[in-house]
């Protein structure tokens, strides 16, 4: 017993507490989607689905619970205090996510061909104002690998630097989107968005039920990717005109531990 509590505490330590190798990471559980998150510290802002219709947090904002996840497929919304920093955690589950079922049963140049076409369709869609220039497999999370994208978007009312990490795993699809306002994404910003993804866990990893080798389900999920990928600059323009407490009152905690979600997934 006391073998297993000693590593069990390692664990922790290692995926949340390292502090001393890293950022400071906070565990966040989204029992609705089965993951836990280490979101920074320096996000103060943490909104989830299990968020009081009442929260004073949304007053102070100027946003009601219903209009902040208007998007069925977003489970977590972290921001740093003076919002030039955000995350946004969204799944699903469809279809073709269920065909494909778990990145793990494709290989590395599958992936690839995969990232390259979901780039080609984002650059050539000019509503979705955004535009990659690098894409990578990133192992770093010891469960699935993930797809890895950097760019930058410009709207009318904002413009900055994107990381956006996307998998399918246990038949659902995830997606990461790390965005930084105001400029492009610098080293610091990078390595933190691979300290989070890495630091990221999966409640449990099934067994595909069958084979999915057609190539069939390479171009249905690509083109899915493509929309989920230009869902990132809509969700930030339907609330960009948040503002932060005039008071500061509620900057020293996050705004909502996760949990329970209220509403299902969309298919």
């Amino acid at each position: 017993m006391k073998i297993k509590a000693i590593c069990a505490a390692l664990a922790a330590f290692l995926v949340f507490g390292a502090a001393a190798f890293g950022a400071e990471l906070v565990s966040y559980p989204v029992a609705d989607i089965g993951v836990t998150l280490g979101i920074p510290a320096e996000y103060n802002y943490v909104f989830t689905r299990d968020i009081s219709d009442d929260d004073p947090i949304l007053a102070d904002w100027g946003i009601s619970k219903g209009e902040l996840f208007e998007n069925g497929n977003i489970y977590l919304e972290a921001l740093t205090e003076d919002q030039n920093d955000e995350l946004i955690v969204m799944a699903m589950d469809t279809d073709w996510s269920e065909m494909y079922y778990d990145f793990n049963t494709v290989s590395d140049e599958d992936l690839m061909a995969l990232a390259e076409y979901t780039h080609s369709l984002v650059d050539k869609d000019g509503g979705a104002n955004v535009a990659y220039d690098e894409y990578v497999l990133f192992k770093g999370q010891p469960q699935v690998p993930f797809i890895k994208a950097k760019g930058r978007f410009q709207t009318d009312t904002a413009e900055g630097g994107v990381v956006q990490y996307v998998t399918v795993l246990n038949g659902s699809f995830y997606t990461l989107s790390f965005n930084f306002y105001g400029g492009a994404v610098s080293e610091a910003d990078d390595a933190l968005t691979e300290e989070v993804v890495s630091a990221l866990t999966f409640d449990a990893v099934k067994a595909p039920k069958k084979s999915k080798d057609s190539l069939l389900y390479v171009v249905v999920i690509v083109a899915l990717v493509a929309v989920i990928a230009g869902l990132l600059l809509v969700i930030r323009r339907q609330k960009y005109s948040l503002k932060a407490p005039e008071n500061g009152a509620a900057a020293e905690e996050p705004a909502a531990t996760a949990g329970t979600a209220e509403t299902e997934r969309e298919e």
